[in-house]
């Protein structure tokens, strides 16, 4: 699934039949994090901010009310974690991405995150149909101390219906820097059809796959084989492993199930919660 074609060029913004577009920032004052400076274009919608582990950590959800993204839709997301802030950003429920006419659906996602701050990034699946054309883009700019967790959950076709993606376009490029340094960089492509389907470089005859990245404090050694011990432990159907990257950790997974992902997901969630990262809801 990995992407060599050139960045394109032009504009999606300027042909894009509707733009939604998000914004939001956390500030860290007397001990506790708050939404700030929120603008919402539809259709995209933000929930009222949530402190379910306290006032340190703010959690809110992102709404796209429109039900999903056709041929030309655009979705702008920024979002911006001031000095020593805490957020966890969500999505309501999962993303559709209907069959396009040609057009490419967009989504672009601009995270920035200051010093001693930390944001988690944790949207449900997004459901790329048969026939989709979609690209999105997330661009996550760290300054010294900061952190970053961030997951990605994609199922190609409607599998519970029997749907499978025999045709169209997927793309996903994703780039976390710290203090301009690239420290991860990740670029899938997944075009439809049998072969990529069924190739060990595609999908190997599944239809969900997902990643998690962490970069943040240095890990102890023990956490990778901790993750790797509680995929272990879950018995699971897919396929997991845990690379270990530049200035942190990172899981694949490729398989059936968004829940059997989620769940290995937060388990390692909950063990970097120890390390820096903010605490998943209701933990």
């Amino acid at each position: 699934m990995t992407d060599t074609a050139a960045t394109a060029t032009t504009d999606p913004a300027a042909t894009a039949l509707w733009v939604g577009r998000l914004q939001v920032g956390f500030t860290w004052n007397n001990d506790r994090t708050t939404l700030t400076g929120a603008f919402a274009q539809a259709p995209c919608a933000l929930s009222r901010p949530l402190y379910p582990n306290g006032p340190e950590t703010c959690h809110v959800m992102v709404l796209h009310n429109a039900g999903g993204m056709v041929a030309g839709d655009r979705v702008e997301l920024t979002a911006t974690v001031a000095d020593g802030a805490r957020a966890v950003l969500t999505t309501a429920s999962a993303g559709k991405i209907y069959r396009s006419t040609g057009a490419q659906a967009t989504q672009a996602i601009r995270i920035t995150v200051g010093a001693g701050a930390t944001l988690a990034w944790s949207p449900l699946e997004t459901i790329v149909f048969n026939g989709a054309n979609y690209r999105q883009d997330l661009t996550v700019e760290l300054a010294p101390g900061g952190s970053y967790l961030g997951w990605d959950l994609v199922r190609f076709g409607r599998t519970a219906g029997g749907e499978r993606f025999l045709n169209g376009a997927y793309r996903a490029h994703t780039t976390i820097n710290r203090s301009g340094r690239p420290l991860w960089i990740d670029r899938q492509r997944l075009d439809g059809g049998e072969a990529a389907l069924t190739s060990e470089q595609g999908l190997a005859g599944k239809s969900v796959v997902g990643t998690l990245v962490w970069i943040g404090p240095p890990l102890a050694d023990t956490v990778v084989a901790e993750a790797r011990t509680a995929w272990s432990a879950m018995a699971g159907q897919g396929e997991a492993g845990v690379p270990v990257v530049a200035a942190g950790l990172a899981c694949r997974y490729r398989g059936e199930s968004t829940a059997e992902a989620r769940q290995w997901f937060s388990t390692v969630w909950d063990l970097l919660s120890a390390t820096g990262a903010p605490q998943r809801a209701g933990h």
